[in-house]
């Protein structure tokens, strides 16, 4: 066989080789979401349950301290008290392995809340095979630390 054949075989051969194990690996981190993702939403979505009332209780007269949250299926509203308002919905889509949100501003008032662009949380497979859902730019392996990301978000706080 020539030289030139041969070689282009091999190189088909490897790039068939590194395609069958990033489907693996694809294939392996998906399960890996499936398997752990509603657990760790389910703890964001009980942390900001506790939160928004305790930020009520310890900041009454304050409403730019304030959340409310309402649930949803496999997810949740969060809005902020203060004005100008966010009010953020976060709904796991685990085969889309990310959250997905929908976020409207209301700067006052009388306003009726206008949709804002925000890009999805997405899921990831650490090399530990635990989480990072990522945020605003920043990966979040900690439920605790997610839920503290969303409501600064929603409420405004630096």
């Amino acid at each position: 066989m020539d030289e030139l054949i041969e070689s282009l075989k091999q190189q088909d051969e490897r790039t068939a080789l590194v395609r069958e194990t990033e489907n693996r690996i694809g294939l392996h981190n998906a399960e890996i979401i499936r398997a752990k993702a509603p657990d760790f939403w389910n703890l964001v979505t009980e942390r900001l349950r506790a939160l928004c009332p305790e930020l009520i209780q310890t900041f009454p007269t304050n409403y730019s301290r304030h959340a409310f949250m309402e649930s949803l299926p496999n997810g949740f509203f969060l809005n902020g008290g203060g004005l100008p308002r966010r009010i953020l919905s976060a709904q796991l889509d685990i085969n889309g392995q990310r959250v997905r949100l929908a976020v409207r501003l209301k700067n006052c008032i009388e306003d009726q809340p206008t949709p804002q662009t925000l890009p999805s949380i997405d899921i990831k497979v650490g090399s530990d095979d635990g989480l990072r859902f990522t945020f605003m730019g920043k990966a979040h392996d900690d439920p605790q630390d997610l839920a503290r990301s969303l409501l600064r978000y929603v409420c405004g706080f630096n």
